[in-house]
């Protein structure tokens, strides 16, 4: 995909949303309407800077591979994974890496779990099934990701602090991408490009978790325990659905959210990491093409079966609607515009 072609995608689909009207700054039941302030121009790259340096910085992975020392809380911290014996005659393959969305799992997971991951045959001759709750996309999530503590929080709060967590978590995701990449020969400016996204990442958690805390966020800790050494195709993998997917999905969401949310403190921020969201998802689909060029043919196949599973699962996502308060404060999607962007990723990128 060419350099800018995703930008030029966000500003497309999101000018066809316009206008955009969004509830007036001030207490509830304020009927009065207002327009937001003109945004940036998202087709406008920033200064790609250097991409060649790696300098140490104060950030917020160690080099032990736990994942942060400040406390958040998160959606995924009210809503923790649990794990339930299902039906042997559901319709689960117990050899399947990506998790299933809606039914079975709707019905056998209850309490608004909507996802079910790696089933495993139990001692009853049942599947062990975990169950997830949908939390949002934001950030790449890395292999070995943790399950946090629960907590509570209210909706902003905990939206933000969900998003620190991921973006946070995203630090681990790029700095073992930078280090796979290099032990497979990638193209040098794809390293680079991994470190750099690692040094975004680490500002973009710092500056979730400050406004999860001015929401009223707990903090708490997150941890991703590294996987094994992994194939190319692994790599590639993950790459398909948490980057051209799900990462490339989020970036949309980003930019979108720097013109809608009713918060001039979260628009302000939501530009600055809408720009870095778009080069990640720019990194993506690079690495993506460049795999292509190193794995068999049945290899992309499988590549591809992947993604397409990633965009089917993400289909069920944006049909759950955010709190009404996500919409105007944060800037998320209502359930309409978000299926309306999802098509339009669907048909221009993912066909």
């Amino acid at each position: 995909m060419p350099r800018h072609a995703l930008r030029s995608f966000f500003e497309r689909v999101i000018v066809a949303s316009l206008p955009l009207v969004v509830p007036a700054c001030g207490g509830g039941g304020n009927t009065g309407t207002t327009t937001n302030p003109p945004p940036a121009d998202m087709a406008v790259s920033t200064d790609p800077g250097d991409m060649t340096a790696t300098p140490e910085v104060d950030d917020l992975a160690g080099p032990t591979g736990d994942l942060l020392n400040f406390d958040l809380e998160s959606c995924e911290i009210d809503h923790p994974i649990k794990m339930v014996n299902a039906s042997p005659n559901l319709p689960l393959d117990a050899g399947f890496t990506l998790c299933v969305t809606g039914e079975p799992c709707t019905s056998t997971c209850g309490d608004g779990y909507t996802i079910c991951c790696s089933p495993q045959a139990s001692d009853g001759g049942a599947w062990l099934v975990a169950c997830k709750y949908f939390c949002g996309p934001s950030g790449r999530r890395p292999a070995g990701l943790e399950a946090a503590a629960h907590s509570d929080g209210c909706a902003v709060g905990q939206y933000f602090a969900s998003m620190a967590h991921l973006e946070a978590a995203s630090v681990h995701a790029f700095r073992a991408m930078a280090h796979e990449l290099v032990e497979h020969g990638a193209p040098a400016h794809l390293v680079a490009a991994a470190r750099r996204a690692a040094r975004d990442e680490i500002r973009h958690a710092r500056l979730t978790r400050a406004m999860a805390r001015a929401h009223g966020g707990t903090p708490s800790p997150v941890k991703v325990t590294a996987p094994e050494k992994r194939s190319l195709e692994e790599i590639a993998t993950e790459n398909a659905i948490e980057g051209c997917v799900r990462e490339t999905y989020g970036a949309l969401l980003a930019s979108w959210q720097a013109r809608a949310a009713h918060d001039p403190a979260v628009r302000e921020m939501m530009v600055a990491i809408a720009e870095d969201e778009a080069r990640h998802a720019d990194l993506a689909w690079a690495l993506d093409a460049w795999t292509r060029t190193q794995l068999s043919a049945d290899a992309r196949n499988r590549v591809r079966e992947a993604r397409a599973a990633a965009v089917e699962a993400l289909a069920v996502e944006v049909d759950d609607a955010p709190a009404a308060e996500l919409v105007s404060s944060v800037g998320l999607p209502d359930v309409e515009r978000a299926r309306h962007f999802f098509a339009e990723a669907k048909r221009e990128l993912w066909s």
